[in-house]
């Protein structure tokens, strides 16, 4: 066979190849596109900042305390609002807050923020990792206690030493255990407050998940760490198209969504779905308030209260 003809075979061959490898992972190929785009397109100044007299105006004094000061400060403001709790000991003393009718024998749907900080550095404010999520679990509290619609099948939990191995997840998920606390399911709110919801695929550590058609899935991590566990996106949960929650299939997150899944509880883990952001400032100084859309907050607000009330 002429040479030209068989380099121009082999081309045909490796372009017939690539078309079908798109073609089969067609969705996985738009989301690399779209995250490239939003890249370029990424800014880190928020079109809609937080009014620090508005109704998430606690993020202003969230981002400016450590994480016992922050459990405190849960506290407070529950008590301030005739909200019933339980305070449940964490060794290390960032405890678990517990917002709930624990004399309720039936299955309990938890919806989770933990409000600890990774690092107690006072440069440090911790504002979408997880400021954001705790003042907007407040405000969901508040406003259902006002309308006198917090359910009964419903919990709320704000957990502490998140940031040093998800600990105070794992603390809870056997402390209801031995109480009999019964959990259906956890929703697990983490790095919200840029963008729209998403949900991320959960894990024991973070790191990214590939597809090799009819051969393997890959999973890489950071750092590299062999086989750790994970599980797919579990959309029995919540229906996420209903709400309008995008899902990533490839980006696996380390939460405390893990710790109940760990136990066999269903649980999902929803973030921004502005990956450059949470890239950009999480873990750094840069996870500033001035950076958060207020918008953001209050589309999950929303969707959570709607999910809760069709409960």
């Amino acid at each position: 066979m002429h040479k030209k003809r068989k380099i121009f075979l082999v081309f045909i061959l490796v372009s017939l190849l690539a078309i079908f490898l798109v073609a089969i992972n067609f969705s996985s190929f738009l989301e690399g596109i779209k995250f490239l785009y939003n890249g370029l397109t990424y800014s880190e100044i928020s079109n809609n900042p937080i009014n620090p007299n508005g109704k998430y105006g606690a993020i202003y004094d969230l981002v400016k305390i450590f994480s016992i000061e922050r459990m405190e400060y849960i506290r407070k403001y529950l008590n301030s609002k005739n909200i019933d709790y339980k305070l449940i000991p964490n060794p290390g003393g960032e405890d678990n807050i517990l917002v709930s009718n624990i004399s309720n024998k039936d299955s309990y749907t938890l919806i989770v923020a933990h409000y600890d900080k990774y690092t107690e550095k006072e440069d440090y404010q911790g504002a979408l990792d997880n400021a954001a999520s705790v003042v907007v679990l407040l405000n969901l509290i508040s406003d259902l206690g006002d309308k006198k619609l917090l359910p009964e099948n419903v919990g709320f939990l704000f957990t502490g030493l998140e940031e040093k191995g998800i600990l105070g997840s794992q603390y809870f998920v056997y402390w209801a255990k031995a109480n009999n606390y019964k959990i259906k399911r956890a929703i697990v709110l983490d790095m919200i407050g840029r963008g729209n919801l998403m949900a991320m695929t959960p894990g024991v550590k973070n790191g990214l998940k590939f597809n090799i058609p009819f051969v393997a899935e890959i999973l890489i991590n950071f750092p590299p760490v062999i086989n750790a566990k994970y599980w797919n996106i579990d959309n029995s949960i919540i229906d996420f198209k209903k709400y309008g929650i995008k899902t990533n299939n490839n980006v696996v997150t380390t939460s405390d969504a893990s710790s109940f899944l760990l136990l066999g509880i269903p649980a999902a883990h929803l973030s921004s779905d502005n990956i450059w952001h949470i890239l950009n400032v999480m873990h750094t100084n840069k996870d500033t308030i001035e950076k958060l859309d207020e918008k953001s907050l209050e589309n999950a607000e929303r969707i959570l209260e709607n999910y809760i009330q069709s409960l």
